[in-house]
This record gives C-alpha cells, sequence and structure tokens, in this order.
C-alpha cells in the first residue's frame, strides 16, 4: 500500500502487467533520478520517459536536483538532446504520476520530499527500508545498471529503442 514504510520489493525480471498497472491512470508524469545525475540515471530515466510517451501516451518531465557536472555526463546530455528539470523550481501538483528511476523515495540522494508517495521505482541499487512504498517497484541489485531494467521494459512492451535511445541506454 502506497503511504507505509516498508521495505521496497526485489524482482528478478521485468513486471508488465505490475508496471501497465501502476502507470494507466495517469496523463502527465514526474520522471525523478538522483541529484547530480550519471549516465545510468539519465538514460534509465529518458528511457522511461519514451516508455510512458511511446507505450501509455503519458508526457512527462524528467527532474534532478544539482546539475550534470562531469563533462563527459554534460556532452551526453547535449549531444542525445536530454532535457531535465530541477524540482524546486517546478509545481510538482501538476503530475499525477511520479516515477523514481535510479534512487528510491527517502534515499537521501533525490530533491523530493521523503514522504511523498511514489507510483514507480526502477533501480538496480539495493533496496531499503526508507520512504513510502511504492505503488509499483521493480528493484535488481544482480542487475549493474538502472538503464538496462529500463531496456527490458521497453523491449517487454515492443516499444522501438531508437539509435539515440540505444547510446543513452548504453553509456
Amino acid at each position: 500500500d502506497a503511504g507505509e514504510d516498508a521495505s521496497v520489493e526485489v524482482n528478478d525480471m521485468a513486471d508488465l502487467e505490475g508496471f501497465s498497472a501502476a502507470v494507466n491512470h495517469a496523463t502527465r508524469a514526474l520522471v525523478v533520478t538522483h541529484d547530480y545525475p550519471d549516465p545510468d540515471a539519465l538514460g534509465g530515466a529518458w528511457g522511461l520517459q519514451h516508455l510512458l510517451r511511446e507505450r501509455f501516451g503519458i508526457d512527462s518531465v524528467l527532474a534532478f536536483g544539482g546539475f550534470v557536472g562531469r563533462a563527459g555526463n554534460r556532452a551526453m546530455v547535449e549531444l542525445l538532446g536530454i532535457r531535465g528539470e530541477n524540482p524546486a523550481r517546478m509545481d510538482l501538483g501538476q503530475f499525477d504520476l511520479w516515477v523514481m528511476a535510479d534512487t528510491q523515495p527517502g534515499a537521501g540522494n533525490n530533491s523530493i520530499d521523503p514522504d511523498h508517495p511514489v507510483d514507480v521505482v526502477i533501480d538496480h541499487h539495493p533496496a531499503g527500508e526508507r520512504g513510502p512504498t511504492p505503488r509499483f517497484a521493480d528493484v535488481r541489485p544482480d542487475i549493474g545498471a538502472t538503464a538496462t531494467l529500463v531496456a527490458d521494459y521497453l523491449v517487454g512492451f515492443d516499444v522501438t529503442i531508437t539509435p539515440t535511445l540505444a547510446t543513452a541506454l548504453f553509456r
């Protein structure tokens, strides 16, 4: 139940039905990654935006606190056209779906209120008892990257992965 504090469930494969059930009510999503995102966080979040738009018709905004600092990460964002907003400068009430990529509620590495309910978490970091339990979580610490998990969903839902998106997911 969203809102209860409990550990995030750990899965071993993509759960297409669970993901669909968690997002099918939405019209506008906030896709949050950890602050000062790295290529895995950026690629995973951008891939989730693509999935939400192409499969579910959901418009979304990618958000993270801080900035993209390393030169290689900045080049990735600029060359691939990945756009991110700072959640501190946004009206967060405009979103009816909250998605976290490469981070989790209450993890302390993102700029979202740790007590705010989250609908979806896709992450490869170990789950912890941190914040409200999301409606849907796919947390697989045995997988090396969140972008790999997102690619599983794109393939599972038969969503075309463009060369640019493939580059972001592979980066």
